[in-house]
């Protein structure tokens, strides 16, 4: 039924030539001689990654479209149709690439509308850092606490109409947190975006919207940051391998022979570690003129027993910043 409406008919065609990242609301289309396209597009998701599915819906406020007769061209080419066919499934190609999908309504009234749209599969990666402190040989990632700086840089792939690449120099990044526009830190090639102030609402929304010069090309992207609490890990510090960064003490740390180090090391502080307060309780009472990350542990009396251990670290140039952890010692009678 379709196609005999389409074939055979001078048709009014216009083409409306937004990106994939631009919904057909935010541009215009007139019909040639001067109306208004009743018919709009829009693309699900709005802003199509490369080699993905893509929705295209057609919409209308004056036209009865879904008792009309729709079909659906895939860069000119017939691709499906039906009575209220009002969404289109496609899958868009590579980055670089482009495709137009049109949607040729004909009404019960014998009247035919033309809108396309042009989807052009742009993408972007966000990536963010915390200059919290780890330990050495640390192969996670340094976690955001409020008291840390943090960084998101954004690397895009935008391509023009050409299908060529676009410099990150030559893109607006526009940044909010929590949806609201960091405008002083927005513009064009401000592709890192560093927050020094604390995040007081987590977990945190950071988006950013990247746009070619001419507004034609664009892409989204967001992360999602939670906001981790400074802590502490202890070691065995061995004299014959080191410290055993492999094995952290949890619960029990058993003391075999006379004497054996261990050894704190603070999580996703703000601070240097030498700039960091140390301070030790042994069996409930402070360690006097202790203010090392490291604790020799001995048993003096040659006996078999018990005993706790408890360290607290504190940063001076932040009163918000501070945690501590401790373990129970099993001490065991030296072999003879």
């Amino acid at each position: 039924m379709v196609l005999k409406h389409l074939v055979g008919k001078t048709l009014l065609v216009l083409v409306l030539t937004a990106l994939c990242s631009v919904s057909s609301t935010s541009a215009h289309a007139q019909l040639l001689g001067g109306n208004a396209n009743p018919l709009i597009l829009i693309t699900i998701p709005a802003y199509p990654r490369p080699n993905s599915d893509v929705t295209v819906e057609v919409r209308s406020t004056s036209v009865e479209i879904d008792v009309s007769d729709i079909g659906w061209l895939e860069d000119g080419e017939l691709s499906e149709s039906g009575l209220g066919k009002t969404s289109h499934r496609t899958h868009v190609g590579d980055k670089g690439s482009s495709q137009t999908v049109t949607a040729i309504v004909h009404t019960p009234e014998g009247r035919t509308y033309e809108q396309t749209i042009l989807i052009r599969p742009q993408s972007i990666s966000l990536i963010w850092e915390s200059s919290s402190s780890v330990p050495p040989f640390y192969r996670g990632k340094a976690l955001y606490t409020s008291t840390n700086p943090l960084t998101i840089t954004a690397i895009p792939e935008i391509f023009d109409e050409l299908g060529e690449p676009i410099s990150a120099s030559q893109l607006s990044f526009i940044w909010k947190l929590n949806n609201k526009t960091l405008s002083n830190k927005s513009g064009y090639g401000k592709s890192s975006l560093s927050l020094t102030e604390p995040i007081l609402r987590t977990p945190a929304t950071i988006s950013v919207t990247v746009q070619s010069r001419d507004g034609l090309s664009v892409t989204t992207g967001s992360l999602s940051i939670d906001q981790s609490q400074p802590l502490v890990l202890i070691y065995e510090n061995s004299p014959l391998y080191g410290i055993l960064f492999n094995q952290a003490i949890l619960n029990t740390f058993t003391l075999r022979g006379t004497e054996a180090g261990v050894e704190a090391f603070p999580y996703f502080f703000s601070g240097m570690r030498q700039k960091l307060g140390f301070s030790w309780n042994v069996n409930g009472r402070d360690i006097e003129g202790l203010s090392s990350s490291y604790i020799t542990l001995r048993n003096t009396t040659g006996q078999s027993g018990t005993a706790t251990a408890f360290i607290s670290i504190t940063n001076p140039s932040s009163s918000f910043e501070s945690a501590g952890n401790g373990f129970n010692i099993n001490i065991t009678q030296p072999e003879q």
